[in-house]
């Protein structure tokens, strides 16, 4: 595994441009070519994808031995076709309870983020589990 070169240069916007450019490339090509087949290619791409170079900024260093460590995890939607190639499903049907917290500030105290954490979860489980009327059954219960 790579180590972060000590005197890096400063953001150098072409080289992490086409850096970025080969991993959106590898990206449609998994959108395009999903099969256990391709799991040998497509790991190898994301090795070389995550080979460090003198060159490459700080921060594109970071993302880089991020890359190496979950290779594995990255492709784990090749080994089973119901996983999504990505998580933003689960991020949107979060984000009404991100902005929930941004606007109220959070939580004061672990025990009301522990408490509302809860609540939240048996009520989108509710509303999972009975669609039409989830409210119906959460006053029922």
């Amino acid at each position: 595994m790579g180590q972060v070169p000590e005197n890096s240069p400063k953001e150098s916007g072409n080289d992490t441009n086409e850096e970025y450019a080969k991993l959106c490339e590898l990206f449609e090509d998994l959108k395009q070519h999903r099969s256990k087949e391709r799991h040998a290619e497509f790991t190898r791409r994301l090795a070389d994808l995550s080979v460090i170079k003198t060159n490459d900024p700080k921060k594109l260093c970071r993302i880089k031995q991020t890359l190496q460590k979950n290779i594995p995890h990255y492709l784990t939607c090749l080994s089973d076709p119901r996983i999504p190639l990505t998580n933003n499903l689960a991020e949107r049907s979060l984000r009404h309870l991100v902005l929930k917290r941004k606007i109220s500030f959070g939580s004061l105290t672990k025990r009301t983020a522990e408490n509302f954490a809860v609540l939240v979860s048996v009520l989108l489980s509710l509303k999972q589990r009975f669609q039409s009327n989830f409210f119906g059954e959460y006053l029922r219960v």
